[in-house]
């Protein structure tokens, strides 16, 4: 790890990991919603094809857009 980056994670560490580490999961939840959304619209809300492009089972996206509150037509508001 370079001084830089050694530096700034010790400054980070000042504000709180747990809040830290909330704001990034929130962020890397909201980038998870949002793309599934986006190739679900691309693939016609077809969920086998769109678990195929995400590369994860169907059984995971359906878990996944549970997680979310994600129905099958909440893809077609991208268009």
């Amino acid at each position: 790890m370079s001084k830089r980056i050694a530096g700034r994670a010790k400054a980070g560490s000042e504000i709180g990991a747990g809040k830290t580490a909330a704001t990034l999961a929130a962020h890397v939840a909201e980038a998870e919603r949002r793309h599934i959304l986006i190739v679900l619209a691309a693939n016609s809300e077809r969920i086998a094809e769109t678990a195929a492009q995400l590369g994860i089972s169907r059984k995971n996206l359906w878990e996944k857009m549970k997680k979310h509150g994600i129905r099958v037509t909440d893809a077609d508001s991208l268009n």
